[in-house]
């Protein structure tokens, strides 16, 4: 029996579509909520590095509600699935600087996301602990795509070590 030359063509388009073109997967959506003692915190930056020490970073910073919308390349495009060890900063960063991060236009969230980094990595003081901030010591994962939406709750003081 033969199979007709077009149902071969579509079962070898399906498995390509499938399969795809062999690269490794791109960015998906991520947000979440940051809160210290229970209050949301504004202003920080949240960054996602894989475990494992290969993939791409991502980060994103918070908003009044402490929510933060990662970005790997472009603004808010997410992170690459896998697992993740997160650390959250607070800088002295402008809140204007946050603000134009939410605007409609492109172009004026990338300079906010490129001024917010500059600002991120200048020292500052910060009211939060440093295991936070430390990939080596942060209690903080995250599952891209699983845990997407969840809220990371920090406290004023480092907890206890189990």
């Amino acid at each position: 029996m033969r199979v007709p030359r077009v149902a071969t063509t579509l079962a070898a388009l399906g498995l390509l579509a499938l399969v795809g073109c062999g690269g490794k997967p791109g960015p998906v959506p991520v947000q979440g909520t940051v809160l210290l003692d229970g209050k949301p915190l504004e202003g920080a930056t949240v960054s996602f590095v894989p475990e494992g020490g290969t993939g791409r970073s991502a980060s994103g910073f918070t908003d009044k509600d402490g929510v933060f919308h990662l970005m790997t390349t472009n603004p808010n495009d997410g992170a690459v699935p896998g697992n993740y060890r997160v650390t959250v900063t607070k800088a002295d960063i402008d809140p204007e600087i946050v603000k134009e991060q939410e605007s409609p236009d492109p172009a004026v969230r990338e300079k906010a996301y490129i001024k917010g980094m500059q600002a991120a990595n200048k020292p500052s003081k910060s009211n939060l602990p440093t295991i936070f901030g430390t990939f080596d010591q942060t209690p903080l994962r995250w599952n891209v795509p699983g845990d997407n939406d969840k809220v990371l709750e920090l406290f004023g003081k480092a907890p206890a070590k189990k």
